[in-house]
């Protein structure tokens, strides 16, 4: 899906911001479904359809269980707006 996950509170984000609940978005390869889908690093995945996610292993655990033929639904607090972004897998 092209992303690269992290803790939200591993430190990788700017000191000078609160720590955001959820799961940091540290890289997004070019061309990938997550850029399609408008994804960039420093996202913050709050929900992944509609499933709070805290940590990295959840994160990739719903992602990766997620029926291959479906979308995946996004909530994202991006500098301190939220909102939704869907994530289309590639056939």
């Amino acid at each position: 899906l092209g992303l690269k996950l992290q803790d939200a509170g591993s430190g990788a984000e700017k000191s000078d911001e609160p720590k955001a609940a959820g799961v940091l978005v540290a890289e997004v390869a070019q061309d990938s479904p997550a850029a399609k889908a408008e994804l960039r690093a420093g996202d913050v995945i709050t929900e992944i359809d509609h499933k709070p996610v805290s940590k990295k292993e959840t994160a990739e655990e719903l992602i990766g269980n997620h029926n291959s033929s479906k979308s995946i639904l996004l909530f994202i607090n991006r500098d301190g707006r939220k909102h939704y972004l869907v994530l289309k897998r590639e056939k």
